[in-house]
Parts: C-alpha cells; structure tokens; sequence
C-alpha cells in the first residue's frame, strides 16, 4: 500500500462495507458507550501504528533467536524496551541495529499489521461522536451520559461534585471493612 493512507484504501471501505453487514468484526446494533443506533463504526481498541510495532517486535525477534540460537519468553513481545533470552540480555539497542540492517522486517510487519487491522476483530461498535471523541481522548461521563469528559477524570465538570460523593462513600466503606477486618489486630 505503500505510502497511502488505509483509510482511503479500497480495502478499508470493502472491510467497513463487510463490518456494517455484519460479515467482518463484531458489529453490534448500538453504540457500545452512548447507545446510539445512528452513524455506527467501528473503534479499534489497539491503534495501527502499535500493532506494527508489535508485529515488527515480533518478527525482528523472531528471526534473531533463530539466527543467534537463543530462547525467549513470550513476553518479549508484548513489551517495550530489551528482553531476556536463554543466553543473556539484549538491549533494545542491539534489537535496534538488527531492524535496521534487516529492512525487510518492517514491510513484512506492514503487511500483517495491515491484514489484522483490516479483519476489524479488536473494535467496538461507537456512534460516529462516541468515536470522535474516543480519538481525542475523551469518553461519555458516567454519570449523566451526555458530556464527554476526559478519561483521566471520572466524571464531567457539571458532575463533578456527584463523582466527588460517590467516592468519599466509597472510601468511607472501605475504612468500615478495613476495621472489620483488622479489629481484633489493634
């Protein structure tokens, strides 16, 4: 695909086509946070630009434990940074370097990032606002299901003070069950 963009692809709008019939992914008949049944698409859960870096992960060190004769665990790939093999080490520098001088890895981890991507399998079912505001980093307040807040935050500005109760409750009932618990300690 080159340097083209996957959402202005011939693929992409044959595999969305195929999602909104319900023949691709795991389309549902409403928004999965605000409950809308206009405008439905779907949300990939794990963006693009990570499952490359995986599947690159994964193939870079792959090809390297056969080619230097080490064991890895399979949490190596699903990490950042170095890993520990069956011989030592390896810093992410040196799985740096061995991408680097094997160029091909990155159009192959292409590929099957793309065929993965395409599949729509690890999505959600948003309206077109829900997943607007999912990309900028927000999601629908759980407490009046209108305003979209941050995800950091727990509820919406208006909210605020009903979200600020609910956890001075919360922490209040955790002290009780902490007493309970260690009553007969003190």
């Amino acid at each position: 695909m080159g340097k083209q963009n996957i959402w202005d692809t011939k693929e992409w709008r044959e595999a969305i086509k195929e999602w909104k019939e319900g023949k691709r992914g795991n389309k549902k008949d409403k928004c999965e946070q605000c409950g809308s049944v206009g405008n439905l698409t779907p949300h990939h859960e794990i963006p693009l630009r990570v499952l490359l870096f995986f599947k690159l992960r994964k193939l870079a060190i792959t090809k390297m434990s056969k080619e230097q004769g080490f064991s890895f665990y399979p949490s190596a790939i699903n990490k950042t940074g170095g890993f520990s093999t069956s011989e030592g080490y390896i810093k992410v520098r040196v799985l740096g370097e061995y991408m680097k001088k094997n160029p091909e890895l990155k159009e192959e981890a292409n590929k099957f990032a793309i065929e993965e991507y395409l599949k729509l399998n690890d999505t959600r079912t948003l309206c077109n606002r829900c997943h607007y505001a999912k990309e900028k980093g927000m999601d629908l307040c759980p407490y009046c299901k209108k305003a979209y807040k941050r995800t950091s935050y727990s509820s919406c500005f208006n909210c605020k003070e009903k979200a600020d109760e609910d956890y001075a409750k919360f922490e209040k009932e955790i002290d009780k069950a902490e007493s309970e618990m260690f009553k007969e300690f003190i």
